[in-house]
């Protein structure tokens, strides 16, 4: 692999493969702004929760992700309508609640992880951005 100089999660080889990509981001630039997408990218947990708390600064209210997705989910949203309609929905995703899901997500997740944990890593499944059918 030729050596990494910027991220784009849209490109193909960082779908092929983030891996590498995100090691460059956590060791070079844990704090990656994309100026052609415009989005910034952080890469290392402790800067994730700190941006996470700190909605005046890294807002959601534009959009989430390099191609600016919004709409009714809650996550393109910043406080407090984001806590209003997390506090909407946060009881049906409890483990008492969410058990008789497994059933549904079994037959079509056993397949993904069973091609990946061999490897070590969750290559097989898909990347971000998802995008739902």
């Amino acid at each position: 692999m030729h050596s990494i100089t910027a991220y784009n999660p849209l490109a193909p080889e960082v779908k092929e493969s983030p891996y590498p990509f995100y090691e460059w981001l956590r060791q070079e630039r844990p704090v990656y702004y994309n100026q052609e997408h415009d989005f910034w990218a952080l890469s290392r947990y402790q800067d994730i929760v700190w941006a996470a708390r700190t909605p005046e600064i890294f807002s959601s209210a534009q959009g989430v992700g390099p191609d600016k997705r919004s709409g009714l989910s809650m996550i393109s949203h910043d406080p407090p309508v984001h806590t209003r309609l997390r506090k909407l929905v946060v009881r049906a995703f409890t483990p008492r609640k969410s058990h008789p899901m497994r059933r549904a997500f079994r037959p079509s997740s056993t397949p993904c992880l069973t091609r990946s944990l061999p490897r070590g890593r969750l290559s097989s499944l898909p990347t971000w951005p998802f995008r739902s059918r």
